[in-house]
Parts: structure tokens; sequence; C-alpha cells
């Protein structure tokens, strides 16, 4: 069985996309001010860089002898196999 992934080849499914009637643009352009822009700003000021718990969670994986699973290995390195005989 072989697969072929080609993602510029699947139709699209539907129609086109449509988009909601929302009337003209405003005029002002650049010149929009929004209210709760400090209030996002300050908002996204505390959300810390890094989230530790997902830190944490990838130094235990990446110490694992086991990770990734040894049939995940062995499958990725068929699909390989089996591209690269293919290839001239």
């Amino acid at each position: 069985m072989e697969i072929q992934f080609n993602p510029s080849g699947v139709p699209p499914v539907g129609g086109p996309a449509r988009t909601a009637n929302r009337g003209p643009a405003p005029a002002n352009g650049d010149n929009a001010v929004f209210a709760n822009t400090e209030t996002l700003k300050s908002a996204l000021q505390q959300i810390p860089d890094v989230r530790p718990g997902v830190v944490d969670r990838a130094q235990t994986l990446v110490a694992s002898l086991y990770y990734p699973p040894p049939d995940a290995v062995d499958s990725l390195a068929r699909l390989l196999a089996v591209h690269l005989a293919s290839q001239p």
C-alpha cells in the first residue's frame, strides 16, 4: 500500500467561502480607536512567556529512552525507506 500526500491536489470541500456583508468600511482607516487596547495590552503582559508545566513535560519526554515510542520510529523509518526507494 502506498500513500501519497498531496495537499494541493485535494479539491476544496463545498463552495467558495462566504463572508457576511458588513457594509462599507469606516472612512477613518488607520485612525481607528480601540477602547479596550490598553486592557488587552495589560492582559498580554501578565501572561508568562513560558508555561512551566509544558516545559517540565517536554524535559521528561526528552529524557525518556522510550520517547518517541519504538513503533513510531519504525513506522517513520519504513515510510522514509519506501519514499527513498521510489526516488530516481
